[in-house]
Order: structure tokens, then C-alpha cells, then sequence
């Protein structure tokens, strides 16, 4: 029989609960702290898939739209088209001054 853990995120400001869900089998390791592992694995996660949080059913997988207004995208999308912009202007830059 699986046994679930459930760890309440109250003193989180970012998730309220994580679940660990065992496998039968005696486990080979088990973290000492297991909230800074719920924080871990759910940090690690967001890192992989900024655009959205992603859930498993029935084997498939489905992105969740992260929510936000239109224009903070727009700034978003200007912000990196500048970016972009600074460094191919300092790239050419620096091929000009060496050539």
C-alpha cells in the first residue's frame, strides 16, 4: 500500500501544499527536510518551464498559461528584443574596432 505525505506550505508565500506520494518498495533515500525538497524540486521545475507550470493526466502532458496581462508580455517581449538589440550592436562594435 502507497503512503501519501502531504506538507502544508503555510509558512510559504509561493505554494500551499506539496504531496509526496511513496513507492511500496523501502526507499534507498529519504531527505532530511522534506519542505526544502518540496521548495527544490517545485523551484527546479519552474526553471525547466518558465512559460507555464505543466501537469500530468492520463499520461499526457498539458501546459498551464501563466497568467498575466498582455502588456506586461509586451514589455516583457521589449525587454529582450533591447537586449538583443545591445548585443549585436556591441558585437559589431567590437568587430569593427578589431578588423
Amino acid at each position: 500500500m502507497k503512503k501519501q505525505i502531504t506538507i502544508d506550505g503555510e509558512n510559504s508565500d509561493w505554494y500551499e501544499k506539496a504531496i509526496f506520494i511513496l513507492k511500496d518498495k523501502e526507499p534507498h533515500y529519504v531527505p532530511d527536510n522534506l519542505f526544502l525538497y518540496a521548495e527544490q524540486i517545485v523551484e527546479n521545475h519552474l526553471k525547466k518551464n518558465p512559460q507555464g507550470l505543466t501537469y500530468h493526466s492520463k499520461g499526457k502532458t498539458k501546459r498551464v498559461k501563466k497568467e498575466g496581462s498582455s502588456a506586461a508580455r509586451f514589455i516583457d517581449y521589449f525587454f529582450n528584443f533591447s537586449l538583443f538589440v545591445c548585443a549585436v550592436s556591441i558585437v559589431i562594435v567590437l568587430v569593427l574596432m578589431f578588423a
